[in-house]
């Protein structure tokens, strides 16, 4: 499946049609130099309504202790991947390299 990624500058509301549209829940939020910051979900979209951009919603999340930056290398197994979405409760996983570089995602149906 392919899923949308963000920029930090994404308008929120693009991220409330693009989940109309799919109904992905979850967004990473990538630069345009391919570093990936994090992932926000729709939960947090709403419990930070002030929030314009993808980037303040990670940023307010974070203020609030919650990190949002699960993701799995490259070399790691889809043992890892599948646990990390467990354990994060998470529809599906950032993949990025070593040096933090966006690659893709995987989901449960990927392996």
């Amino acid at each position: 499946m392919r899923y949308v990624i963000v920029g930090p500058k994404t308008p929120v509301g693009k991220i409330k049609a693009a989940n109309e549209q799919s109904g992905q829940s979850m967004f990473p939020v990538v630069t345009d130099t391919n570093h990936y910051l994090g992932y926000v979900l729709m939960d947090d979209l709403e419990q930070h309504p002030g929030a314009k951009t993808a980037g303040e919603v990670l940023e307010e999340a974070r203020q609030a202790s919650l990190p949002r930056i699960a993701c799995v290398h490259g070399g790691d197994s889809f043992d890892d991947a599948l646990m990390v979405m467990r354990v994060e409760r998470l529809p599906f996983v950032p993949v990025v390299d070593y040096g933090n570089h966006f690659i893709g995602t995987l989901d449960s149906s990927s392996g």
